[in-house]
């Protein structure tokens, strides 16, 4: 599927699957694509956006454009999962975006199918490995039916309200998930370690230490991909001026700016003009 992937990349195709294990370490990362995560064996912390999931098998995970996530380093286990990545074009090509609205236009969701829904879709995410590798004729159109197939019965899933809560995150890690909803709601004002570990009553090298071992970002690192993750879906519009999208995301000048954003993406900023 490598060849597939490489057509995904270029914005050839509208949608690829793989079978994964995840192994102790996961780079960080966000995308401009949905991706839907589905366990099949083991289980694995996740840091999608700022909540953090417990994921187990039989679990799904949807994590929206430009939403950044890893599997943590909390627990080293290992985990086998099925990973599906689809285009905004695909949802409205294939009819699927009504499902976007049955999930609230929620950029991030975990979720618990029933076991016989789980075979459901275990089965059809198979068969949409199968018709990829061997690519006989009309292979494309079978995928995109299966993965159809696969979204309809999330979506149902949902509407039925069967989203998982953090029920039994640790301590540490329901401090960092406080820290992390924080940071979301004010990314845009002025902040460093000090003034959130005050905030939140701790001490900066016991905040920076515990925010490392549950997030697998340091703070800093952490901050500056979250701005320029917000700073990509604002420079999607040309009417935004790069200067002012700068400011709107939290950065006091524009040359730190775009210093952090090639260093986060690997462009400057008015690469994304010109990305879908």
């Amino acid at each position: 599927m490598n060849f597939e992937r490489s057509l995904f990349n270029k914005g050839q195709v509208d949608f690829y699957i793989s079978s994964r294990r995840l192994s102790a370490s996961q780079p960080k990362h966000e995308h401009s694509f949905y991706e839907i995560l589905y366990i099949t064996e083991g289980e694995r912390d996740f840091l999608v956006g700022d909540r953090i999931f417990q994921a187990k098998k039989g679990d799904f995970i949807f994590i929206g454009p430009h939403v950044l996530h890893t599997a943590t380093i909390n627990n080293s286990s290992e985990c086998d999962c099925l990973l599906v990545y689809v285009t905004e074009g695909f949802l409205k090509r294939t009819g699927c975006t009504e499902c976007l609205e049955a999930w609230g236009q929620k950029d991030k969701f975990h979720l618990q199918l029933p076991l016989k829904e789980q075979e459901d879709v275990g089965f059809l995410l198979r068969h949409t490995l199968f018709e990829g590798h061997h690519q006989e004729w009309g292979y494309s159109v079978m995928m995109t039916s299966f993965l159809m197939r696969m979204i309809i019965i999330i979506g149902r899933s949902y509407d039925h309200n069967r989203e998982l809560k953090n029920c039994q995150l640790s301590p540490k890690q329901e401090k960092v998930a406080r820290i992390l909803g924080y940071l979301q709601q004010n990314y845009q004002n002025e902040l460093n370690l000090q003034m959130i570990a005050d905030k939140f009553y701790l001490s900066s090298p016991y905040l920076s230490k515990i925010f490392k071992e549950v997030t697998n970002y340091n703070f800093v690192e952490y901050l500056n991909c979250l701005r320029v993750s917000e700073a990509k879906k604002l420079l999607k519009n040309k009417k935004n001026k790069i200067i002012d999208v700068a400011s709107e995301v939290g950065f006091g000048s524009i040359t730190h700016f775009g210093k952090v954003f090639k260093e986060v993406t690997g462009h400057p900023p008015r690469y994304y003009r010109h990305t879908p």
